[in-house]
């Protein structure tokens, strides 16, 4: 699984690579600024790292693993902390083992800490922000939801209910305003004055995607496999009613970005990418539902078997159930896809960097591997990272050739016959077809993800591209 690496991230690599060496937080180093990923402090953190080293991918998985690792220690501590009921160290150490047990039985987990985005960042930090939320250290709290805002958008929503749950007094709110409200807002009204978007490009994308709920796949595929596992279900419903008593702040986490995430398209949402980090949550609260359960059993003897009876139900619910279907299906598949990635979208970004001179132009659908090892200015067809495209998708068109492209890559589900994988791609091949554009090649991401690679008879491109 170590050699997946998500596509997407070479847009955060590029981004970085610029700001770094160019001293340009732009997707290109010419045009209009704009910002086509969605975390900012990702996208700085390994500007920070190319600084000193260009190994990016590998920074990003090291820093993705630990990361990871401190989602596991967070999760073992708030489930410690929150078994009050049972007083015993020993019980207490074994529900954290138990919330710990489950979460590495997820593939997802081992996927996003090397997959080089921010998901395991993100998780980490919304289970430390939880975690503050209790404390009574407020600027070390005002820090933490700072860096979970600027993580990604949505999560300011989170930091904001974590800050309602501290409830911390008026003498103390001074931290929370220096530190977090303030620095948030500057960078947010920045963006605005910068760009000309309150958000980054993704989130417009995501949220011109027709239908009312196209991310209800995977969001119901992900509570379908966590809920599914039956005792895995019923312990979390458990969980959930206890801390219903006690305190809201768990629960809203939790239900944010599965709720969040039904209206916005899941682009790039393997391994659930978008709702993953509530999954920590859930499993602390299957850990509280069994230990509330076992509190409330009279006889010592029963007191203490049930648990391990109960726990060992699960154990083998989980190995035999919808997570291993789920986590085999998604190591599988994700491998594939990292062993096609290098055979497929390396081999092309190396011929595109020798082609490249100063004006030339690429326009593609799958904006990062190809744009950041050719360094060819590019037109992203997608509009994730074209602020035209991402405001008014409908003049798509007039956008990606309103400066010709020198070659242009679309994705077709057949490898003879162009048959658009978007919808939108048909127009933009038929509009090159008019324009003189021919197909030079295709490359088999697989059976049906061919990228169909277009040119001008005559060029340099198109005799390079061509030749075997």
């Amino acid at each position: 699984m170590y050699s997946f690496t998500a596509d997407d991230a070479f847009i955060f690599f590029r981004y970085a690579e610029n700001l770094a060496l160019h001293h340009r937080y732009s997707f290109n180093l010419s045009g209009e600024p704009i910002e086509g990923v969605t975390s900012v402090l990702w996208a700085f953190l390994m500007a920070g790292v190319r600084v000193f080293s260009p190994h990016l991918e590998l920074a990003a998985k090291t820093i993705g693993l630990i990361a990871m690792g401190g989602v596991f220690v967070l999760t073992y501590v708030e489930t410690y902390r929150r078994c009050a009921v049972a007083t015993d160290r020993g019980e207490r150490t074994f529900y954290s083992a138990l919330s710990v047990f489950l979460l590495s039985s997820f593939a997802a987990c081992a996927v996003h800490a090397v997959s080089g985005m921010e998901t395991s960042l993100f998780t980490f930090l919304i289970l430390a922000a939880v975690l503050c939320a209790s404390q009574k250290n407020h600027l070390l709290s005002a820090v933490v939801y700072l860096l979970l805002a600027l993580t990604r958008p949505e999560a300011n929503g989170i930091a904001l209910l974590c800050l309602l749950s501290a409830r911390p007094p008026k003498q103390s709110l001074r931290p929370y305003l220096l530190f977090f409200i303030l620095p948030a807002a500057v960078y947010f009204f920045a963006r605005w004055g910068w760009s000309g978007n309150f958000f980054p490009l993704p989130y417009y994308v995501k949220a011109a995607s027709p239908g009312g709920m196209p991310g209800k796949a995977q969001v119901f595929r992900f509570l379908y496999t966590v809920f599914g596992t039956l005792p895995l279900g019923l312990l979390i419903g458990a969980g959930a009613f206890s801390e219903a008593r006690r305190g809201w702040l768990i629960l809203a986490v939790a239900a944010s970005l599965p709720a969040l995430y039904l209206f916005a398209e899941p682009m790039m949402g393997y391994s659930w990418r978008h709702v993953f980090p509530v999954l920590p949550l859930l499993l602390i609260l299957a850990s509280l539902g069994l230990c509330n359960l076992t509190s409330r059993i009279k006889g010592p003897k029963l007191r203490r078997a049930f648990p391990l009876v109960f726990a060992a139900g699960l154990v083998l619910s989980v190995f035999s159930g919808k997570i291993a279907t789920a986590s085999a299906r998604q190591t599988a598949s994700l491998q594939t896809y990292a062993v096609q990635l290098r055979a497929v979208y390396f081999p092309l970004a190396e011929k595109l960097a020798a082609l490249r001179e100063p004006n030339s132009l690429l326009a593609l659908t799958d904006a990062g591997v190809l744009p950041f090892f050719s360094r060819w200015e590019t037109v992203d067809v997608l509009g994730l990272n074209h602020n035209g495209i991402a405001r008014a998708p409908a003049n798509r068109l007039q956008f990606v050739f309103e400066r010709p492209p020198d070659i242009l890559i679309l994705i077709s589900r057949h490898p003879n016959v162009f048959q658009a994988r978007f919808p939108w791609e048909t127009g933009l091949y038929e509009h090159a077809l008019t324009l003189g554009m021919r197909r030079v090649t295709v490359a088999a991401f697989n059976d049906t993800y061919q990228l169909w690679v277009m040119a001008y008879p005559g060029t340099r491109y198109f005799a390079a591209l061509g030749a075997r």
